[in-house]
């Protein structure tokens, strides 16, 4: 499902990376990113680049630094029209635009790899590297302009899965929202609220016009996406102003709209006899789910919601607590009271 951003700002996580002293923009995006790199951005030679310029912004906080980069990318015409992620929300009508701006940032395990982009331009600029150190694609992943050398290789740096943050806003001010890994992704020093209140203010700063992203968000190995939603009403996303943008099967948001509000309001007694029939045609499963319905219902609270129930139980989740054990503790819990 594809979200599509209001650009709120968040300030409700903290510590959040961020810069001492923030600017505040009024002109455009293309405008702004500009001014904004020239103020706090500082650019990192690189040989063996093309196409593309490497800057380093240090945000900071009471842990320590953290760099962002920003890659400035020039595209040309054989780099295609259309943008997929605008065009898969609708947005293919907009002016093409001949460079987008990525922020990226990285994961500690690329940074330790001088194959990766992204470790070369954080050795070069902490002085770890030679300025005359010269970046090549991966053999694998080589690609051959029209002039003979090497440009990005997709698993270096623009379609990594592995960073921890990464973003593209294009010159026109829109923009997407494209990897994102907290703890669960092999993050050790930020975890996912701090990573999306750091997008979420770099949108609202430089003031860029919408904002999409593909929710594959997952707590534990479950589709947080799924029950996030169930539990809350929106998604995780949700919390950071992103709402419905363009389902799959031309799912309106109206009919998303309904479809939370009834599997919110679903009652336990309606849970009950959905297992009841499944028990009765000869299928089972593991237990845990037909037992955290007994549970409530031995308790008197079969006509509480599957809303409430999913609620309570996400809260132990957050909490660190796997899904499993989470009808254990509420049965400990009432047993106490």
């Amino acid at each position: 499902m594809a979200q599509k951003g209001q650009l709120v700002a968040a300030s409700n996580v903290s510590p959040v990376p961020w810069l001492p002293e923030a600017p505040l923009y009024a002109d455009s995006f293309r405008c702004n990113v500009k001014e904004f790199l020239h103020l706090y951005g500082r650019k990192v030679p690189l040989n063996g680049l093309r196409r593309a310029t490497a800057y380093i912004v240090e945000l900071e906080s009471p842990n320590g630094v953290t760099r962002l980069h920003i890659y400035d990318e020039k595209l040309d015409e054989k780099d295609g029209a259309v943008c997929d992620q605008c065009r898969c929300m609708g947005w293919q009508h907009h002016p093409v635009c001949n460079s987008k701006y990525h922020f990226i940032i990285p994961s500690e395990a690329t940074l330790e790899d001088t194959r990766q982009l992204t470790a070369v331009v954080e050795g070069i600029y902490l002085k770890r590297l030679p300025l005359s150190f010269k970046w090549t694609a991966p053999a694998a992943d080589e690609q051959e302009d029209d002039e003979g050398g090497p440009y990005n290789a997709a698993a270096s740096v623009f379609e990594s899965q592995d960073h921890l943050l990464h973003g593209v806003l294009h010159s026109n001010g829109y923009g997407h929202l494209l990897r994102m890994n907290g703890s669960q992704g092999g993050s050790r020093r930020l975890i996912g609220k701090q990573l999306l209140t750091i997008w979420d203010r770099i949108c609202v700063l430089l003031r860029a016009r919408e904002v999409s992203t593909e929710d594959v968000s997952n707590k534990s190995g479950m589709l947080l996406r799924v029950l996030h939603t169930a539990a809350f009403g929106t998604t995780w996303y949700g919390k950071m102003g992103y709402s419905f943008g363009r389902g799959s099967f031309n799912i309106t948001p109206e009919q998303y709209a309904a479809a939370v509000a009834a599997v919110q309001s679903t009652p336990l007694s309606a849970i009950t006899a959905d297992f009841q029939l499944v028990q009765q045609l000869g299928y089972g499963g593991n237990g845990t789910l037909q037992a955290i319905v007994q549970h409530y219902s031995s308790k008197g609270e079969l006509d509480w919601s599957s809303g409430a129930v999913h609620s309570r139980l996400n809260n132990f989740c957050w909490a660190g607590i796997t899904a499993e054990n989470c009808w254990q503790l509420e049965i400990l819990l009432h047993s106490a009271q």
